[in-house]
C-alpha cells in the first residue's frame, strides 16, 4: 500500500486555467465543463451479466451523461479472472474500451492503470469536468482527492461498506452500487 501511495503522489496534473479560477468561463471550460468521462474498476464492482444486463450498462451510461457528453469509458480488469467473451461483447457493443490489466503475481495492477489513466485524462481535459469513478477499493482516495480539489467533478459510485473510506476522496456525489446500477 505505501508503494501505490508513493507512486500517486509522483502523478501531476495542469491545474485549470487563470481565468477558470478567477470564476470567468472561457469558451474552452464551457465545452470542458459539459464533458464526462467513466472510469470503472470491474474487479471490485463487477456486473453478473445475464441477458438483461445490456440495459443495466445501458442505464449506467444514460446517468453518466446526465452530467454530460460522454467521451470515455474504460472498463479495468484482468480478462484471463473475470471476463467472458460475452461479457466483454456486451461492454463494447455499449462504446466501452476494455483495459486488460493482467497481474502476473503483482498486486494493485488495474488500480495503478486506472490511476495514470485518470491523470493523463485530466492533463488533457481541464476542469470543471466530470468524472465519474466505480470502484469499491480505497486506493483511488488519493487520486480522486486530487482531482477534487483542482475542480473537477468526482462522483464516485461504489458499495455501501466502501462508503466511509472513500467520502475522503470528497465526491461531489457518492452513490451506492447495487442500489443503483446493479442486480
Amino acid at each position: 500500500m505505501p508503494r501505490l501511495l508513493r507512486y500517486i503522489r509522483r502523478l501531476t496534473i495542469p491545474s485549470t486555467t487563470r481565468n477558470a479560477k478567477a470564476g470567468r468561463q472561457t469558451p474552452r471550460t464551457r465545452e470542458n465543463s459539459k464533458t464526462v468521462s467513466l472510469f470503472w474498476d470491474m474487479e471490485n464492482c463487477g456486473l453478473r451479466l445475464r441477458s438483461k444486463d445490456g440495459f443495466t450498462i445501458e442505464e449506467l451510461c444514460r446517468f453518466a451523461e446526465g452530467f454530460g457528453c460522454l467521451k470515455t469509458l474504460n472498463a479495468y480488469l484482468d480478462k484471463s479472472h473475470h471476463a467472458t467473451s460475452s461479457s466483454l461483447s456486451a461492454f463494447r457493443s455499449q462504446g466501452f474500451n476494455i483495459i486488460d490489466c493482467p497481474h502476473n503475481g503483482e498486486k494493485n495492477v488495474v488500480d495503478r492503470r486506472m490511476i495514470d489513466d485518470m491523470m493523463a485524462w485530466a492533463a488533457r481535459n481541464p476542469a470543471p469536468v466530470t468524472m465519474v469513478l466505480i470502484t469499491g477499493d480505497k486506493d483511488y482516495v488519493k487520486a480522486a482527492s486530487t482531482l477534487s480539489t483542482r475542480g473537477y467533478i468526482i462522483i464516485i459510485i461504489a458499495p455501501p461498506k466502501a462508503h466511509a473510506c472513500l467520502k475522503a476522496a470528497q465526491p461531489a456525489k457518492l452513490l451506492s452500487w447495487r442500489r443503483s446500477f446493479a442486480e
